[in-house]
């Protein structure tokens, strides 16, 4: 059973009596004062301003009527994983600029079991548009169908649902795949390398993501490509990434790879079984995602990283409460869009 408990800040809790993990935060604060007060919305210099250094372009200008007069809701799939740590501050900063109420609860470590209960938590403060990455969020679509409100995932579309929001995953895949082609190229010219993706076969966005990867790779090193996709199976983490990779090394004894993982994780999973096994002379790596762990991997890979895509997770949540604004609006708004790569010589 649980209690709401009002805190300090205006944040509030949804405290479980055995269970604090998956809390749920309610974020209302007022939009700060514009210099530009004669604008009648919220123009790409001033979301430029108030977001800095994290690369938010916007994909609707949110009209400045907007302050007070939607809640929208998101049910992250792990408080405490990098990547889904930016996407919650992404939307708060949103929520805040805005002026508009954002509802975030959690699944506690990937238990995506809790989503409708979750929600159920959320529901009687009645939220316009709710969020989530969910596999399998079709109960919970036909839960907030039936609350009249809009379900707007992010990454992992939902059968059945019109709305969806994040990373391009083809085009996204490409932009590594040529990154690794090019450093395969220049390391092994000529030579025969293998190129390996480590993707969850039963999730239609990381196969997107590989299968991509493997077009752009092909359209820098031509020629016949061998490539192997590996399935890490239901979950993608440093565990799944380091225990397969570790198969894949096995299966290919002193075989030159060319790796690209599904996310920074798995990846830098695959790096630490790359190592454990005296192979980083023969791996190059590209990772998918550019989540904060991510970028930390160049430090320690030694080489081995070569370049990680940026998906930019903070403005991909900043800009799905965008869209969302624009759907409770009925105005049009751009897709989300990834171009960005980091290197060990722009991290």
């Amino acid at each position: 059973m649980k209690k709401l408990i009002k805190g300090t800040g205006g944040i509030t809790i949804a405290v479980a009596s055995c269970l604090l993990v998956g809390s749920m935060m309610s974020v209302a604060s007022a939009s700060p004062k514009s210099s530009h007060a004669s604008s009648a919305v919220w123009t790409q210099a001033e979301v430029t301003a108030a977001t800095g250094n994290n690369n938010v372009v916007n994909v609707y200008n949110v009209p400045k009527a907007d302050k007070g007069k939607y809640r929208l809701a998101f049910i992250n799939p792990n408080l405490g994983y990098p990547y889904f740590a930016d996407w919650a501050k992404g939307y708060k900063a949103a929520a805040k600029l805005y002026g508009v109420k954002l509802y975030q609860a959690g699944m506690g470590n990937f238990d995506f079991a809790e989503a409708i209960s979750e929600y159920d938590t959320l529901a009687y403060l009645k939220p316009q548009v709710v969020g989530t990455l969910d596999p399998s969020a079709e109960g919970l679509l036909q839960a907030v169908k039936a609350h009249k409100s809009i379900l707007m995932p992010i990454d992992i579309a939902i059968p059945g649902d019109k709305y969806y929001w994040g990373v391009p995953d083809a085009s996204a895949g490409a932009i590594g795949g040529v990154a690794l082609g090019k450093a395969v190229a220049a390391k092994w010219p000529g030579q025969n390398v293998l190129f390996v993706g480590l993707e969850q076969a039963d999730t239609s966005a990381t196969v997107q993501r590989l299968a991509g990867a493997l077009a752009g790779y092909k359209s820098v090193v031509g020629g016949t490509v061998t490539s192997d996709m590996v399935d890490q199976g239901t979950a993608s983490t440093e565990a799944t990434g380091q225990s397969t990779m570790a198969d894949v090394l096995t299966a290919h004894p002193g075989q030159k790879i060319a790796l690209v993982t599904e996310n920074d994780e798995s990846g830098g999973g695959a790096l630490t079984a790359i190592q454990a096994a005296g192979d980083s002379a023969n791996v190059l790596e590209v990772t998918l995602g550019g989540d904060p762990y991510g970028q930390s991997l160049f430090k320690t890979s030694g080489g081995v990283v070569v370049a990680e895509v940026d998906f930019n997770p903070y403005a991909e949540a900043f800009t799905w409460v965008q869209a969302a604004l624009a759907i409770l609006n009925h105005k049009p708004y751009k897709q989300y869009t990834v171009t960005h790569l980091f290197t060990p010589q722009n991290p």
